[in-house]
């Protein structure tokens, strides 16, 4: 699993040793200062242009492609998975996944819940922090509500979209979306509950950025994987993005157009 880091880079001083320093040292300090500093510059401006730079590497397998949906994990994600869409002409469906925390250590997560009213538990988290079933019952109610309350902003039409994968054997096909996969448990969570739902669907991964290490765990779950960019550091995903984690309103437009 790839360590997630500051994007920020320091140069600490050299210790004072009583030994001039050359300039050829410093000069290497700097540029490997000024290297990484760029290897962590945003890559897009904001999720709109990363859904048109990752549909120009589905393109060629999937403009039209008959049986297939692209679903989307995350609000961000919904922004580049909806951009995709109109430009494969393919339906698009919200498929987010929200962690259950751990009452007594925030940092685990109990399993998730996803908008396919799925709950899958980490059984072997819940068997070694020995919760009351009232404790992990008010867990799975937070995680429920939050999940409602992203789903509110949303249009009908990305419901519909899942709905027909829920309930349609005509599916065949689906590119499960988000705008960057760092650690990659919210997706590796999104492929299991799919799976769960139908073991025959045929999944695609595609994302506008992906760490290596991550996607390559991850290519083992499923069809293949898409990535347009892959970073040589393993910072966090809104790092990439000039806008970081915030949507514009032109990005959250797409999210409520009917």
């Amino acid at each position: 699993m790839a360590n997630i880091t500051s994007c920020e880079s320091v140069v600490q001083p050299l210790p004072n040793t009583g030994v001039a320093t050359t300039p050829s040292v410093v000069g290497t300090a700097t540029r490997d200062t000024r290297r990484r500093a760029s290897q962590c510059s945003p890559r897009y401006m904001d999720r709109i242009q990363a859904g048109e730079i990752l549909t120009a590497k589905l393109k060629p397998n999937f403009q039209n492609q008959p049986n297939t949906v692209i679903l989307a994990i995350s609000k961000a994600g919904l922004v580049v998975a909806t951009t995709v869409a109109g430009a494969l002409d393919l339906p698009v469906g919200v498929f987010y996944v929200h962690q259950i925390t751990a009452p007594t250590v925030p940092s685990l997560s109990l399993g998730v819940v996803t908008s396919a009213q799925q709950c899958i538990f980490n059984h072997d988290i819940l068997t070694g922090l020995d919760l009351s079933p009232d404790a992990r019952d008010q867990s799975v109610a937070t995680a429920r509500a939050s999940l409602h309350q992203a789903h509110a902003e949303l249009a009908p039409r990305f419901f519909q979209t899942l709905d027909i994968v829920c309930q349609s054997p005509t599916v065949e096909d689906v590119l499960l979306i988000d705008d960057g996969v760092a650690l990659g448990d919210d997706m590796r969570a999104a492929i299991a509950a799919l799976k769960q739902m139908n073991p025959a669907l045929k999944i695609t991964v595609a994302t506008p950025v992906g760490i290596a290490d991550t996607m390559k765990h991850i290519a083992r779950r499923v069809e293949s994987t898409i990535t347009a960019f892959v970073p040589a550091v393993a910072y966090q995903v809104p790092k990439w993005y000039e806008s970081h984690s915030a949507l514009s309103p032109s990005e959250l437009a797409l999210l409520t157009l009917p």
